[in-house]
């Protein structure tokens, strides 16, 4: 997939790489924050990127940093089928324009500053106003058979949001049989994923933190000790509900699908972790995920901005 910062890097000539660290550098630190490696560029490398793209320099730096951010932001967006004229904040947050310098409102700039990774980007959710607000409630969907597409399950998954879940009562797997059931899958114990082995489905309970915003209310336990979790989440769908004790009955805010690709796995190898599963006494241990995983395969991002 096509990255502005990644692109413009190869148009600077050696001397500016250099002085900024060299290529391997800046790009670990700016590929999710184009305005910030812009910010950071001097005159004559503005102008340098300017030239190399055809692009008229007839501003002050200020005035370069808005046209190259436009120009990459643009790039970026076409690069994964969205309409070069509109803004969209899951590629490039539009930033302002400040003492010649590119500015993101802190709430867009949250999931960069955190480690959000570039896989993210290409994860799917339904839009929404950021923070997610409250849904609506929503009719239970009717009965329904197993889906026959991945489209198909994440319509059924589009569905639930505003769905009021229930009371949990004792069973802690009540939510993940509830939604299994309102998207049409079987119950089963095997260690397969859940949709025709292709697709595993995962609740994650929300809370709200500061400033209306989400956080995860605790790391959510993948599988137990002897299955590979890893391969399980393989393919993953979440469908994210706000925690009972929130909000009664649980509604459905929001679903997150996304593919364990390479850069996304090491991430989830860190936040990884055995710990006892099952009833009190237990001596079962189970893999469960670290919450900092959130942030970097981007579903924090996807309900807060």
């Amino acid at each position: 997939m096509a990255n502005a910062v990644s692109d413009f890097l190869r148009l600077l000539p050696t001397a500016a790489l250099r002085r900024r660290g060299g290529a391997k550098k800046l790009l670990h630190d700016y590929e999710l924050d184009l305005p910030g490696f812009l910010n950071g560029a001097l005159r004559e490398e503005l102008t340098a990127l300017l030239a190399a793209l055809s692009l008229t320099d007839d501003g002050g730096p200020g005035a370069a940093r808005q046209r190259l951010w436009a120009y990459g932001a643009a790039m970026e967006r076409r690069a994964l089928g969205l309409a070069e004229s509109l803004c969209d904040a899951t590629v490039q947050a539009a930033p302002m324009l400040r003492s010649g310098k590119l500015v993101i409102p802190r709430r867009r700039a949250r999931a960069a500053v955190q480690g959000m990774l570039p896989v993210a980007r290409i994860a799917r959710f339904p839009s929404s106003p950021l923070p997610r607000p409250l849904p609506l409630a929503r009719a239970l969907p009717p009965p329904a058979a197993e889906p026959p597409t991945l489209d198909a399950l994440l319509a059924r998954a589009d569905a639930l949001v505003g769905v009021r879940l229930g009371a949990r009562g004792r069973d802690k797997g009540f939510y993940g049989h509830r939604v299994a059931e309102l998207l049409g899958l079987a119950r089963s114990s095997s260690p397969a994923r859940d949709w025709r082995g292709e697709v595993e489905v995962k609740t994650l309970a929300v809370v709200r933190a500061a400033g209306a915003t989400w956080r995860i209310k605790d790391g959510p336990a993948l599988s137990m000790r002897g299955v590979d979790a890893k391969q399980k989440l393989g393919r993953v769908l979440w469908v994210i509900r706000i925690d009972e004790g929130e909000v009664p009955d649980a509604p459905v805010l929001s679903w997150f699908y996304q593919e364990l690709v390479p850069s996304l796995a090491h991430a989830f190898e860190r936040a990884r972790h055995l710990r006892p599963k099952g009833g009190k006494g237990t001596t079962a241990r189970g893999w469960y995920l670290r919450r900092d995983y959130f942030v970097a395969c981007g579903l924090l991002a996807s309900l807060n901005g």
